[in-house]
């Protein structure tokens, strides 16, 4: 069986999309597939992208040339709407490299991917996070592919309720690298609060920080550090409300960082915070606050709720409810028992069943069941 991952901004974003990929392709080498990645050609590479190829040479790169369309693209935030125009701007270039290898299976990874599969190449369609409104095109994408996977529960109903599929989607979980992110020495906690992700309002950092300041009325300085890692264009918005709220001094935007010191971030923080309220599966960086043996805290929503169990491995909150997050923020920040009970739980949960070697495996044996 011959396998191509279809992911064009793998070489030049950065975000869970990308990176999910990336691994699969990664570990499913490992288990023997002969796998290829296809992604764009472009001038200049992510970090990340750049690790992949150095640290797996041996899986092909069959690169895309970008369209004069894409080339208008430099340097405008990657929404929805534009991955859509990439995706389809793409269609007949991917098609043609996809005949021309002979490939048996295609994975891809937005839903207008779907029509870049000659219709002789088995499709499978990863459904990462819910539209935001009922569109034709995704709609006409699920019955163009032959196999879809969702990647929580929550993502599987947002897709069947938004446009009434009553056909076959199996939910097969992200995975996360668990001797990546691990703990190998004890470090200063000097980071009382870190959220890691883009920032896009649904995405809840605005309620994180509202929530840091009812936490600091109520108890006078405990929070006194907050790490927001990430870019995106909801960033001054969140930088004007931290000015309101007199938060200069705690609230600090770090911006993109490596994954060096993305892991250092990880290392000194005392609670991650993912306060997502729309659209998402399992975030990539719940995994990896997760897999440190974090304690962390997210909303009560989307895929967040097929890893964490409330007062169990992780503290759940209602969506957009500052107030309520504030009262969790208290509750584990004035508690270092609770801090390492849960982080402790977390990482355990993880090695034992959100691991990329067992993730990998699923999909394989799927895609075997449905190809046959």
């Amino acid at each position: 069986m011959k396998i191509v991952n279809y992911i064009p901004t793998a070489s030049f974003f950065v975000g869970g999309g990308e990176r999910v990929p990336l691994e699969q392709t990664k570990y499913l080498k490992r288990l023997g597939v002969d796998i290829s990645l296809m992604t764009l050609k472009t001038s200049k590479e992510t970090d990340v992208f750049k690790t992949f190829k150095k640290e797996n040479p041996d899986i092909p790169i069959l690169y895309l040339e970008a369209t004069h369309m894409i080339k208008g693209f430099a340097n405008v935030e990657l929404t929805h709407e534009l991955t859509h125009e990439i995706y389809l701007s793409l269609t007949r270039q991917a098609n043609a490299i996809i005949s021309k290898n002979d490939f048996d299976v295609a994975i891809t990874h937005y839903a207008p991917g779907a029509f870049s599969v000659p219709n002789n190449v088995h499709q499978v369609l990863f459904l990462h996070g819910v539209p935001k409104e009922y569109q034709k095109i995704n709609d006409i994408a699920l019955n163009h592919a032959d196999q879809l996977v969702a990647v929580s529960n929550s993502v599987k109903q947002g897709w069947i309720d938004l446009f009434k599929y009553n056909g076959e989607i199996e939910v097969i979980h992200n995975g996360i690298d668990t001797e990546k992110f691990k703990i190998t020495e004890e470090v200063e906690l000097d980071i009382d609060i870190l959220y890691v992700g883009r920032l896009i309002e649904i995405k809840g950092v605005q309620d994180l920080i509202k929530a840091i300041g009812i936490t600091n009325k109520k108890q006078k300085d405990l929070i006194k550090s907050a790490h927001i890692v990430g870019t995106g264009p909801y960033r001054e918005e969140l930088e004007k409300l931290t000015k309101s709220l007199n938060l200069d001094s705690i609230v600090h935007f770090d911006g993109y960082v490596e994954d060096s010191d993305l892991l250092d971030f990880y290392r000194r923080s005392k609670v991650c915070v993912f306060p997502s309220y729309a659209k998402e599966g399992v975030l990539t960086t719940l995994l990896e606050a997760s897999s440190f043996g974090k304690a962390v805290i997210t909303s009560n929503c989307c895929g967040m709720t097929d890893l964490v169990r409330d007062g169990f491995n992780g503290l759940l909150f209602k969506p957009q409810d500052s107030k309520k997050l504030s009262e969790k923020l208290l509750m584990v920040l004035q508690d270092k028992n609770l801090q390492k009970k849960l982080g402790k739980k977390a990482r355990e949960e993880i090695v034992k069943n959100w691991s990329w070697e067992s993730a990998a495996g699923r999909l394989l044996n799927s895609i075997k069941n449905s190809y046959a």
